[in-house]
C-alpha cells in the first residue's frame, strides 16, 4: 500500500509539473503556430548540432595553439587579432553556451514527459553524464587561455589538489616553480584532458541514442540554418576579446564571468563550499532519478501467439527496437512470431496500433485498453468520441456532443477496431495528441496520422477516413468542434519558406533571446576578494642542502623522523607539511592580511641538528598581491638518465624532440649530424671552450656555431623558454656520456 501511495503521489506530481510547463510554453507555441518551427521540440538535436559546431571550431583553434604559459596566451591573442580566427573563436564560445541552454531545456522536457524511467534510464543517465562532460570541457577551455580568468581557475585547482595525497608533488612538478618551466607540460595535460573529454562526449552521445530506432542526430536543415546563422551574427557583432595575461604576482580584482561554466568561482571565493556539496548530492540524485522516482506503473507489451500472424508490422513501428521477429515456436503455419524484449519496452502501446490481428496488449493494463473499449462500445457505442493523449491537459469545460477517452498514446489506436466501430454506428472520431516532433513516445502521432490517412499499414478503410479528424497540439483552450480538427502531421515534410515567414521570424526572436542570455550574463563583472596571498612551494630531499640557505650542522647518525615544513604567520602556526619519505614536495597557499605580516618558515630535517630557518621576515603586501617563496635543493650537475629521457621525446614544439633530428648511430644523418661521440668531438670543436660549454651553447644558441655541411636556422632557438635549467643540465649530462 505504501508503494502504491508513493506511485500515486509521484504520478500526480509529474502530471502537475507537465501541466505547468506546458502552460509556460503555451504563449510561444501559440505565437509560432507551426510545430516545425518551435525550438522547444528540437532541443535535443539542436544541442547535437551545437556540439558539432564546437568540435569543428575547436579543431581549427587547436591547429594554432602552442603550449606554454606565455606562448599559449600570445597565440590566443594572435587569433583574436586575425578576423577569421576571431570569428571562429567566438563561434566556439557562444556555441558552448548555447549547448548548455538547449541541453538543460531538453533534460527538463524529458523529465516532465516521463521519458526518464524504466528502459529509458540509459538515455537519462548518459544525458546527465553528457552535461557534466560538456561543463568540464568548458572549464578546461577557459583554462587553456592562461589569462586572469584562468589564473583564478588555477587557484581553485591548486587549493583542491594541495589537500590530496600526491597533489603537491604534481603541483610542484608541473604547475608552479622552476620545475614547471614554461608550463608546456601542464598546459599539454590540460589540452589532452580537454580533447579526451571531448572524445568521451561522442561515446556518451552514442550511448544516449543507442536504444532508439530511426535516430535523429541533427535538426532539420531549416533549424541548422537559423542556429548557425544566428551564431555567426553574434560572433561577428560580439567578439570574445582578451583579458590581461595571468600575473603570478597579483590576483585580478574583477573580470567578466561565464556563469554557465564558471559558477564555482564565486562559491569558492566566498567559501560557500556547502553549496558545492549540495550541488554534488543533487547531481548524484539526478543521476539516480530513474530509480528514485515512483510514478505510474511501468508497462510492457505482451504477445498473444494465438493471434500473431508474423506480419512484422509491430517490429517496424516500435520506436525503441523492443520487438523482434523470431522463428515460430508454437507450430503454427506462420513463419515468424513477435518477441518483446522487456528491457527495452517502454509500454508506449504503439505496437498495439500496428497489429492487424490485435495480438498485442499492455501489462499491467492501463485504465483504458483496446479490449475494454471494444467491450464497452459493443453495448454503449457513442455517436462521437474524442481520443485524448494522456500527456495533454483537458480544457476546463466538457465537450457537449462527444465522449472523451484518454489513451496512454494515440499510437495505440488500431485502424481495424476503428473500422469495426464505424461499421457498428460510430459517426465520428477525433484524435488529439502531442504536437508534431514532440510526441512523448517519439512517433505515436506520426504513425497514427499515416494509418488513418491510408499511407501506412495497417490502414483505415477508405470509406471511414473522412470520419477521422486529427489534431496534434501542445494544449487545448476549448474542445474542438466535430469535423474541425483535421491537422495532418507535416513536421516531417520539407519546410517551404513561403509557408513559414511569420513563424520563422518569431522563432528567430526566440533563438536570439536564448543565445543572447549567456552573452548578457557574461557582461556582469565578477568581483573577487582582494585579500593578498602567500604561496610557498618547493622540493626537498633529506640531508641535501637547500639552494641559497646555509645548512645547519649535520648529524652523524640521524634519527628516524619525518621531514617537516612549518609555516608561521604573525606568530601562529598556520600550515604544516610532513612525510616519512626521503623526498618532500610542498605547496602551501595561505591568505594574508593587507599590510605587514610576520612570516616564518622552518624546515625540520633529521639529517641536521637544528631546524633550518628558510624565511623569517616582515612582509608588506597590498590588496590582491601574491607573495611567492620557492625552495629547492642544491644540485651538482645534471641527471644523465633524465637527460636520456628528454632526448628520446618525440613531440616537436613542446620539449626537446632531439631524437627526431639527431641519430645516436655513427655517420647516420636524419636532419642534423649524428651525436654519436659528441662528448669527444665537443672538447675540441671550438678552441678555448670545454665540451660541456660547447654542448650547452649548442642547445641554447644553436646558430652560434653550425657544423659544416648543415644549414643554419633549422634547430629551434627557444629551448631556454621550453626547458627548465634543471632539464638543460640533465640533457647536457646525458650528451657528455656519448664518447
Amino acid at each position: 500500500m505504501r508503494n502504491q501511495s508513493l506511485e500515486m503521489v509521484g504520478a500526480r506530481l509529474l502530471r502537475w509539473i507537465e501541466r505547468v510547463s506546458r502552460r509556460i510554453e503555451q504563449p510561444l507555441a501559440h505565437l509560432i503556430g507551426d510545430a516545425r518551427l518551435n525550438p522547444l521540440y528540437h532541443t535535443g538535436t539542436i544541442t547535437i548540432f551545437l556540439l558539432v559546431v564546437i568540435l569543428l571550431t575547436g579543431i581549427y583553434l587547436t591547429m594554432f595553439y602552442p603550449f606554454g604559459f606565455t606562448l599559449s596566451y600570445e597565440a590566443v591573442s594572435r587569433m583574436e587579432q586575425n578576423p577569421i580566427s576571431r570569428v571562429i573563436r567566438a563561434l566556439h564560445r557562444y556555441a558552448s553556451d548555447g549547448a548548455v541552454i538547449f541541453a538543460l531545456l531538453h533534460a527538463w522536457r524529458t523529465f516532465f514527459q516521463d521519458r526518464f524511467r524504466g528502459p529509458r534510464w540509459l538515455a537519462w543517465v548518459t544525458g546527465v553524464g553528457l552535461a557534466l562532460l560538456v561543463w568540464l570541457i568548458g572549464v578546461s577551455g577557459y583554462w587553456l587561455i592562461w589569462d586572469e580568468r584562468a589564473q583564478w581557475i588555477s587557484r581553485v585547482f591548486s587549493d583542491m589538489l594541495s589537500h590530496w595525497q600526491g597533489g603537491e608533488s604534481f603541483l610542484v612538478r608541473f604547475f608552479v616553480g622552476e620545475r614547471a618551466g614554461s608550463g608546456w607540460e601542464f598546459l599539454l595535460m590540460v589540452l589532452l584532458f580537454h580533447l579526451g573529454i571531448s572524445a568521451l562526449v561522442g561515446l556518451f552521445l552514442w550511448w544516449h541514442l543507442q536504444r532508439l530506432r530511426r535516430r535523429r542526430w541533427l535538426p532539420p536543415s531549416f533549424w541548422m540554418g537559423i542556429v548557425g546563422g544566428l551564431l555567426l551574427l553574434i560572433a561577428l557583432i560580439f567578439p570574445v576579446g582578451m583579458l590581461p595575461p595571468a600575473n603570478p604576482a597579483h590576483w585580478s580584482p574583477a573580470f567578466p564571468l561565464d556563469w554557465f561554466y564558471l559558477f564555482f568561482l564565486p562559491l569558492w571565493q566566498n567559501r560557500w563550499l556547502w553549496l558545492g556539496w549540495i550541488a554534488l548530492i543533487a547531481l548524484l540524485m539526478l543521476t539516480a532519478l530513474p530509480w528514485l522516482w515512483k510514478g505510474d506503473p511501468l508497462r510492457r507489451a505482451v504477445v498473444d501467439l494465438s493471434r500473431c500472424d508474423g506480419c512484422t508490422l509491430c517490429e517496424r513501428d516500435c520506436p525503441y527496437g523492443a520487438i523482434r521477429m523470431v522463428p515460430r515456436t508454437d507450430g503454427a503455419r506462420a513463419k515468424w512470431e513477435a518477441e518483446v524484449d522487456a528491457s527495452l519496452c517502454v509500454g508506449c502501446g504503439i505496437c498495439l496500433g500496428s497489429c492487424p490481428t490485435l495480438a498485442l496488449s499492455l501489462t499491467p493494463s492501463p485504465l483504458v485498453t483496446l479490449e475494454s473499449l471494444d467491450e464497452h462500445f459493443s453495448t454503449h457505442l457513442p455517436r462521437n468520441v474524442i481520443f485524448l493523449c494522456s500527456h495533454l491537459p483537458e480544457p476546463p469545460s466538457s465537450p457537449e456532443t462527444a465522449t472523451v477517452i484518454r489513451v496512454s498514446c494515440t499510437g495505440m489506436l488500431n485502424p481495424a477496431l476503428l473500422g469495426k466501430w464505424f461499421g457498428d454506428g460510430l459517426e465520428e472520431a477525433q484524435i488529439i495528441g502531442c504536437p508534431a516532433e514532440d510526441c512523448a513516445n517519439r512517433e505515436g502521432n506520426r504513425w497514427t496520422e499515416e494509418r488513418m490517412r491510408g499511407r501506412r499499414l495497417p490502414r483505415l478503410k477508405e470509406a471511414f477516413r473522412s470520419r477521422v479528424h486529427t489534431a496534434w497540439v501542445a494544449f487545448l483552450s476549448t474542445w474542438p468542434k466535430a469535423g474541425n480538427v483535421n491537422t495532418p502531421v507535416t513536421a516531417y515534410a520539407p519546410v517551404s519558406w513561403s509557408q513559414v515567414k511569420r513563424p520563422a521570424l518569431l522563432a528567430v526572436v526566440v533563438m536570439i533571446a536564448l543565445l543572447g542570455l549567456p552573452l548578457a550574463l557574461s557582461l556582469i563583472p565578477f568581483r573577487l576578494d582582494s585579500h593578498p596571498s602567500l604561496i610557498v612551494y618547493g622540493w626537498h630531499q633529506a640531508g641535501h642542502p637547500l639552494r641559497g640557505i646555509e645548512p645547519p650542522v649535520p648529524v652523524a647518525s640521524p634519527e628516524k623522523a619525518p621531514l617537516r615544513l612549518v609555516l608561521e604567520v604573525n606568530g601562529k602556526q598556520v600550515a604544516e607539511r610532513s612525510t616519512q619519505r626521503e623526498e618532500m614536495p610542498f605547496f602551501i597557499h595561505f591568505p594574508l592580511e593587507q599590510g605587514q605580516n610576520q612570516v616564518r618558515i622552518l624546515l625540520h630535517d633529521p639529517a641536521f641538528a637544528s631546524p633550518q630557518v628558510l624565511f623569517d621576515q616582515k612582509v608588506e603586501v597590498s590588496a590582491g598581491e601574491v607573495f611567492s617563496l620557492g625552495y629547492y635543493d642544491e644540485r651538482k650537475g645534471g641527471d644523465a638518465k633524465q637527460g636520456e629521457r628528454l632526448f628520446s621525446e618525440r613531440v616537436v614544439g613542446v620539449n626537446t624532440g632531439c631524437h627526431i633530428c639527431h641519430s645516436l648511430q655513427p655517420d647516420v644523418v636524419i636532419v642534423g649530424p649524428s651525436l654519436a661521440g659528441i662528448a669527444t668531438r665537443a672538447a675540441s670543436r671550438i678552441p678555448g671552450m670545454s665540451a660541456e660549454e660547447y654542448i650547452r651553447q649548442s642547445i641554447l644558441q644553436p646558430n652560434a656555431y653550425v657544423v659544416p655541411g648543415f644549414p643554419s636556422g633549422v634547430m629551434p632557438p627557444n629551448f631556454s623558454e621550453i626547458l627548465t635549467p634543471e632539464q638543460i643540465d640533465d640533457l647536457v649530462a646525458f650528451l657528455l656520456t656519448l664518447k
